[in-house]
């Protein structure tokens, strides 16, 4: 619907738009479509298929944690303390998870 309204009332010219778009926007949208959606989401669907979904849950929160990486390491961008706490935060979470589940484990409960 969003879609069908943004072409109705801003009536972009794709033409225009698409000159000027850069071999490199073309590669992030074939990774994006190719690696992330159709190998990724594969792989973790498998994932959850063979084992229990609170083992595998907390991989995908690690997802942030990499494109902060990737993003600084790749395309140099800067890495501010504000964002260093916030991944040092979700490396935290997934380690208590990884934690509590490892221990529902042992315990058999």
């Amino acid at each position: 619907m969003l879609l069908l309204a943004s072409l109705r009332l801003e009536q972009p010219d794709f033409a225009q738009l698409l000159h000027g778009v850069s071999w490199k926007a073309w590669a992030s949208l074939a990774f994006a479509a190719v690696a992330a959606s159709l190998i990724a989401h594969t792989g973790y669907f498998h994932l959850v298929q063979r084992y229990p979904v609170t083992s595998v849950a907390p991989l995908t929160t690690l997802s942030p944690v990499f494109a902060v990486i990737f993003s600084a390491t790749l395309l140099g961008d800067q890495l501010t303390g504000r964002i260093l706490v916030g991944g040092a935060c979700t490396l935290v979470g997934v380690l208590i998870i990884t934690l509590r589940e490892h221990r529902i484990v042992d315990t058999g409960s």
